[in-house]
């Protein structure tokens, strides 16, 4: 996860990403974003597994611009990473515009071979018509979705109604926001693809993603 920057007090991307945005700092900051991921993963790729895959935030202001995809032809040809293995998050607020650029860089980028997921379902501008306007691959339910504890119905509800109905529509599903074991529990009598969390990890550097790498490779090996 981006922090910026490199400093004594870490600024949360909750907190820099819409300044970056107003002052349109945000096209060369997801620029540098896409380049160190894709490279990041061609040297994982190598290292590990070419089964690995990568996932990366694309700001709404990224989508009005027409060169994206462009870019992350030429990205991903220099570091010889198939498409196919690149998942491009964006959130809800990309696509209330309905703009006929986002619409069209969107299409533009699955056919390409990128998958589309949406970040953050059920939280906000959450809207069901999006899921059958837009080209989208994987949708991403909200950490707001997980019941804080046993008794918390109604949460619970909403996660299993949200979860049955994306899988009855053949989304590739993820639950954001798994912190404990009751909640991972939950997540696997839903049938839920993937879960993220910090019951499995918290934001770490690419150096101690890599450790991580180094230790589970070597249980498969072993």
């Amino acid at each position: 996860m981006i922090r910026w920057p490199d400093s004594a007090n870490s600024h949360f991307p909750d907190i820099f990403i819409p300044i970056a945005e107003e002052s349109r700092l945000i096209n060369d900051i997801g620029i540098w974003v896409i380049k160190t991921a894709i490279k990041q993963l061609s040297e994982w790729q190598k290292k590990y597994s070419d089964a690995l895959y990568m996932s990366v935030n694309i700001s709404p202001m990224q989508l009005h611009d027409s060169a994206l995809l462009d870019l992350l032809k030429s990205i991903t040809s220099k570091y010889d990473i198939s498409p196919e293995l690149v998942t491009l998050e964006i959130t809800e607020t990309a696509l209330l515009e309905h703009n006929d650029t986002t619409v069209k860089t969107l299409k533009d980028l699955s056919a390409y071979g990128f998958k589309i997921a949406l970040d953050d379902f059920g939280m906000g501008y959450s809207s069901i018509s999006h899921l059958t306007n837009f080209v989208i691959d994987v949708v991403k339910i909200d950490k707001s979705m997980q019941p804080v504890d046993k008794n918390d119905n109604k949460r619970k509800n909403l996660l299993e109604a949200f979860a049955m109905m994306l899988i009855q529509l053949n989304f590739k599903v993820v639950a954001e926001g798994v912190e404990t074991e009751e909640q991972l529990s939950l997540c696997k009598t839903l049938h839920i693809d993937l879960i993220q969390g910090y019951l499995l990890s918290v934001p770490m550097s690419a150096d101690k993603v890599e450790l991580q790498l180094n230790t589970a490779f070597h249980n498969v090996l072993a």
